[in-house]
């Protein structure tokens, strides 16, 4: 279950889209007012044969009502495939969003 952060500045997503390579992961965060943040994105993939780990991570601004993609990843992703992605998005004053996507 996503944390709830009543008062933060901005909301944050992860998303998929089915590619013809195999799946496309997305970060996003949508500001309610300008802040300056850094986000933490880490994708693990098992099963299928294979497993891999990527992540990515930086310092980004944003302009109150502008959202923005923080990061993203296209992975092949074969039938007995787990795949998870878990984004942290936090400024000087501590965590302000978190998601975690399974498919």
């Amino acid at each position: 279950m996503p944390a709830t952060y009543d008062d933060a500045p901005l909301t944050c997503e992860v998303r998929s889209r089915r590619t013809s390579n195999g799946v496309l992961i997305q970060a996003r965060a949508f500001a309610d007012r300008d802040i300056d943040a850094s986000y933490d994105l880490r994708i693990v993939k098992s099963g299928g044969g294979n497993s891999s780990e990527i992540s990515q991570s930086g310092d980004f601004s944003l302009d109150a009502g502008s959202s923005a993609v923080l990061g993203e990843n296209e992975m092949s992703f074969e039938r007995g495939s787990h795949l998870r992605a878990y984004l942290t998005i936090s400024d000087a004053d501590g965590e302000l969003c978190q998601r975690t996507f399974r498919l």
